[in-house]
């Protein structure tokens, strides 16, 4: 009896929630008949959106019974549901095979529960077994099995929802309504007035969809990967950046530093002060005692006499020199 407890706890929210109910309980069992009749007649068109919704609930009940079988409480198993539905949701709609598969074993095993009403644990498991026959009847022919499937279940939704709008609780009355929605739903859906051409060409569209698609995931992944690497190497650049910085770093400040003198250690090069070089007295040229009053055409005479006195010596010089090359000519000759 412990394992019913989080569902007592739901019951007794069931208050709050029947009040929501009697006052905007015909609003919402409208939208659900939309819903309901678009499922019946455009199932197959909007298989997508079936998928994620199928999908979800699916996902929610599976979390909430394992909730109620750990014996979690009820906001940690509401929680759980919520987040066990979107993932599913999720699932179902990136990967399109998986999620036709639970479209259908989810809408089969729901009108197989409401109609049969099974209170034995083998009929639950026929029926969670028809499902999954379903499922796989939806991979191998997908347009006929999932038009089947959504007119079926859209016209057994569609039936019960205008019967309890009409105030009307009859189990013949819905399987009858139910009979007539979905054969009107099947022939919609399927069109059995068309050609072969056009479902040849319907398939052809369907296949280029899903090449497309499977086209954009795996670009997606393409560009996941780049930027992954792209980050990595930024990484690596980062990490590389400071073993290279360091030693320029050192360098520049070993080379701001005053180097020691070669003539102490190195341990004394920081004590060492040099004694100040004192600068020699400054001798400012006297002037001599003749030049002191001595006028300036004078100046300009002396500076002609030194330099004739000059070339006369350089003269002499000139004439020795050759009369000793000659002597040292003679003397070889004799």
């Amino acid at each position: 009896m412990e394992h019913f407890e989080l569902i007592r706890q739901l019951a007794g929210q069931w208050n709050a929630f029947s009040v929501f109910l009697q006052k905007y309980g015909m609003y919402l069992t409208a939208a659900a008949l939309v819903f309901a009749l678009l499922n019946c007649f455009l199932g197959y068109r909007l298989r997508k959106l079936w998928i994620v919704l199928v999908s979800f609930l699916a996902g929610s009940a599976v979390g909430l019974a394992v909730c109620i079988h750990m014996r979690l409480s009820l906001r940690w198993s509401l929680l759980a549901a919520l987040a066990a539905g979107i993932f599913c949701a999720l699932l179902g709609y990136l990967l399109y095979r998986a999620g036709l598969f639970i479209l259908c074993w989810g809408v089969t095993v729901f009108l197989l529960l409401q109609l049969l009403h099974p209170a034995s644990t083998a009929a639950l498991a026929a029926c969670l077994i028809a499902g999954a026959a379903a499922g796989g009847f939806a991979l191998a022919r997908e347009r006929v099995t999932v038009s089947l499937v959504t007119a079926i279940g859209g016209g057994f939704g569609s039936a019960f929802l205008l019967l309890s709008l009409a105030g009307q609780d009859s189990p013949l009355l819905t399987i009858l309504l139910t009979a007539i929605l979905a054969f009107l739903g099947i022939l919609v859906q399927l069109k059995p007035w068309k050609n072969k051409d056009y479902w040849e060409q319907e398939d052809q569209n369907l296949q280029r969809e899903n090449r497309e698609q499977a086209r954009r995931r795996k670009s997606r992944k393409k560009q996941k990967r780049k930027e992954k690497k792209t980050k990595r190497k930024k990484r690596r650049r980062k990490r590389r950046e400071p073993e290279t910085k360091q030693p320029q770093k050192t360098a520049a400040r070993r080379a701001q530093k005053p180097a020691p003198s070669p003539s102490r250690p190195r341990e004394y090069a920081a004590d060492f002060k040099e004694p100040p070089v004192s600068s020699p007295p400054s001798q400012e040229p006297q002037p001599g005692p003749d030049s002191r009053n001595l006028p300036e055409n004078s100046f300009s005479d002396i500076q002609l006499q030194l330099s004739r006195e000059v070339s006369e010596i350089y003269k002499e010089q000139q004439s020795a020199s050759q009369n000793g090359a000659g002597s040292d000519r003679v003397g070889g000759s004799d």
